[in-house]
């Protein structure tokens, strides 16, 4: 067999092409099995994440003496929630970041007029940083890059009950304050005893 005849054999030779498939197959079911893998565990995560952000604008909710105060107490129930195994162990890690929590009325984001009582947007924010979706796959390509990908905010928004220091200035006061100003012939013109001293006195509502 001369030289010619030999390399025709060689390039009619087909051993190996199986062994390329193979490989090329493997690659590819384990690069699409990672993405599958990386999506499922972050929808999981962001459930367990959705829960601690309803709780947050829960305890936020509850009326308070302040604001401030409410605040505080939404930002309480988020650290005692992901300081517990079950969240510690899967939230706050490198692979998924959540928080810390935005508290406050963002209605002036939806382009909706603030004093409509149909459209309050008060309760929780908390943004959630899936840094497990953060892939280089062989054949699928890389989403390192994209500074946007697994980013997101969950929101909860269960309104906020009135403080007992805006029921104060804000309803009681105003109300004092336009009793006292009732002109005297219109029969119900304010007046006090000789002598006393005006006092703002709260009920039990506003």
């Amino acid at each position: 067999m001369n030289s010619v005849e030999r390399n025709k054999s060689k390039l009619r030779d087909e051993r190996g092409f199986i062994t390329l498939d193979f490989i090329f197959a493997l690659v590819l079911s384990v690069s699409v099995s990672m993405v599958f893998f990386a999506v499922a565990i972050t929808l999981s995560l962001v459930e367990a994440a959705q829960y601690v952000t309803y709780a947050t604008s829960r305890a936020y909710m509850g009326a308070h003496e302040n604001k401030a105060l409410q605040e505080e107490l939404g930002r309480n129930k988020f650290a005692e929630l992901m300081a517990l195994p079950a969240f510690k162990t899967f939230l706050g890690k490198e692979w998924f970041k959540v928080g810390p929590p935005q508290l406050s009325d963002f209605s002036e984001d939806y382009g909706e007029t603030p004093n409509d009582d149909n459209n309050v947007f008060a309760g929780a924010r908390v943004p959630i940083d899936a840094v497990i979706l953060h892939l280089r796959v062989p054949f699928l390509g890389s989403t390192v890059e994209d500074s946007g990908v697994g980013k997101a905010t969950l929101n909860s928004y269960l309104m906020r009950e009135v403080t007992t220091e805006e029921c104060r200035e804000l309803f009681n006061r105003q109300r004092f304050t336009k009793i006292k100003e009732l002109p005297v012939n219109s029969g119900a013109a304010y007046q006090a005893a000789p002598g006393d001293k005006e006092k703002l006195v709260t009920d039990n509502g506003c």
